[in-house]
């Protein structure tokens, strides 16, 4: 059942949850969950939406006379009445927006997400959307915190599934204002984003391994670099340039601050990686490449096992 799942926070799920859409079977094992809906949840009545939709027809028009005020134009005419006409329509609509019934919930399955939107009734149809973990070749994740001068405003974040012609077949996107850290609200879309990443990096694991264990490549690209990464090598494509490293040419990899930091020993990689500022090392910034949770993963395993082996 997918109430003995946990949330995609990592917690037990609420007894009161209301999981108003059943998830598909074809995205597999289901591994974690979270609604919006309690159970009892009913839309509001007309009373208190349009109770609300007047409030915020208030705070509207106020809105629209202090710009007015503030563009200094002619109190009462034209252009001063549009700003707060345009305030109290844009207040009353909002308003009602608010107002309106709306759910969702969402899965995280061992091969594919799922996210279904409920709004207007409980009667009404949920609307669908939803990813096979197979129909995509790789994840880019961003996370970004932003500023205003100096003053930090918040943390955006985007999780976008991408196939093979490079189009966006799924995206968890939003924003959390808490600087260094994670949303307090467990309920977070940001949980959502980082659970289906773990169930991608999962999927995709399988798959690499056994590419590797065939005796195959598989390439990773950031920006002009590609980055074939084989069972005991790493090559190195830049251009028409191409730098072959045994794993026991790489002393170590590390991730330090959004910046993922390969290590070279073989001499001729001191002047190959001249051009990413760093002797010795090559460094990009790990929102620069698709599925690098996996290149770091993997680069990290076969070399320490190449260390371990010689």
């Amino acid at each position: 059942m997918v109430t003995d799942t946990q949330t995609h926070s990592g917690h037990e799920q609420p007894e009161e949850s209301d999981f108003f859409a059943p998830p598909p079977e074809h995205i597999g094992e289901i591994l974690s969950a979270h609604t919006s809906l309690k159970r009892g949840d009913t839309p509001q009545g007309w009373g208190r939406r349009l109770a609300t939709a007047l409030v915020s027809t208030g705070v509207g028009a106020l809105l629209g006379y202090g710009l007015a005020r503030g563009l200094d134009l002619p109190p009462w005419e034209g252009p001063f009445f549009l700003w707060v006409t345009a305030g109290l329509i844009l207040g009353f609509l909002l308003g009602m927006d608010h107002g309106v019934f709306r759910g969702t919930c969402t899965y995280v399955g061992s091969q594919g997400l799922a996210e279904y939107t409920l709004k207007g009734s409980r009667c009404a149809v949920p609307k669908e959307k939803k990813l096979r973990f197979d129909e995509v070749c790789s994840l880019h994740v961003d996370k970004t915190e932003n500023y205003g001068g100096l003053i930090y405003r918040d943390t955006s974040f985007d999780f976008a599934w991408k196939d093979r012609t490079g189009a966006i077949r799924y995206r968890i996107a939003g924003a959390y204002t808490k600087k260094g850290g994670s949303p307090d609200d467990p309920g977070h879309l940001y949980y959502y984003g980082m659970a289906a990443e773990d169930a991608w990096n999962s999927y995709e694991l399988d798959r690499m391994l056994l590419v590797l264990e065939n005796g195959g490549n598989i390439p990773f690209q950031v920006k002009d670099l590609t980055i074939e990464l084989g069972l005991g090598h790493l090559n190195i494509y830049e251009g028409q340039r191409r730098l072959k490293l045994d794993v026991a040419h790489i002393s170590s990899i590390s991730l330090s601050r959004g910046i993922i930091t390969v290590h070279s020993s073989k001499p001729q990689a001191r002047g190959w990686f001249s051009s990413s500022g760093k002797d010795g090392s090559l460094s990009f910034d790990y929102d620069d490449m698709p599925n690098a949770t996996l290149f770091f993963w993997l680069v990290k395993t076969l070399a320490e096992g190449g260390s371990d082996s010689g």
